[in-house]
């Protein structure tokens, strides 16, 4: 038998997942990620303001100059800095720094001084108190971000294991029929990456977590 478990607010609808945005009405937190760039950390990251209700998709989505007078014209601008391609990817550094700079005021964010297989019961813990996780993944030769919304459990009548991370791939298509479209084994194996990436279809290691969650009261300028 198994356990699935999804962070709230996020629901699915036929549309894709959703959750509450600064106004209160549901709205899409999937983003897909340009098939040329590196950029799935700041695509990661957009996806957990999302999910924390924190960004109007549509204001974050539209085309035109941004308005720096705003938190999300700020964390836009920023962004844009990396490169309208960002080919070498995001670091761990670089996507705290975007949050910190632009969000500071209206996320709170913690991280596991862990990695490898040490960071599991980070992301367990994280997610069983519905915040949402930007994981960092490593494989020969490469690396991704995405956002971790899910555990997935196998129960046995003498125990309660975790066995899969349910994740938000921003190189992956939108999900119409569940909250997740990627899957991650928990469980590992042997050798210098011993998870699978089943979407991904590669072997990975975790190298990085960082958690985030609205602060008490957050409002926009």
């Amino acid at each position: 038998m198994t356990e699935i478990i999804v962070i709230d607010p996020i629901d699915t609808t036929h549309e894709g997942p959703s959750a509450p945005g600064p106004s209160g009405e549901r709205q899409m937190i999937h983003l897909t990620q340009g098939s040329l760039d590196g950029a799935c950390g700041p695509y990661s990251l957009m996806m957990a303001l999302l999910i924390c209700g924190v960004v109007d998709r549509n204001e974050a989505t539209a085309y035109g100059p941004v308005d720096r007078r705003k938190t999300l014209g700020r964390l836009l601008s920023e962004w844009h800095r990396l490169g309208p391609l960002a080919k070498c990817g995001t670091n761990p550094r670089q996507l705290v720094e975007l949050l910190v700079r632009a969000y500071g005021r209206h996320i709170e964010a913690d991280f596991s001084k862990e990695s490898g297989a040490d960071l599991r019961r980070f992301i367990e813990e994280q997610i069983c108190i519905n915040h949402p996780v930007l994981l960092a993944i490593s494989y020969h030769r490469g690396g991704h971000w995405v956002v971790v919304i899910g555990l997935e459990y196998e129960i046995t009548e003498k125990s309660r294991n975790l066995c899969r991370f349910l994740v938000l791939d921003p190189a992956a298509k939108t999900p119409p029929v569940c909250a997740w479209n990627g899957i991650i084994d928990a469980r590992g194996g042997g050798g210098r990456y011993p998870f699978t990436w089943w979407t991904g279809g590669k072997t990975v290691q975790f190298s990085f977590a960082l958690s985030v969650w609205p602060r008490k009261n957050h409002h926009d300028e």
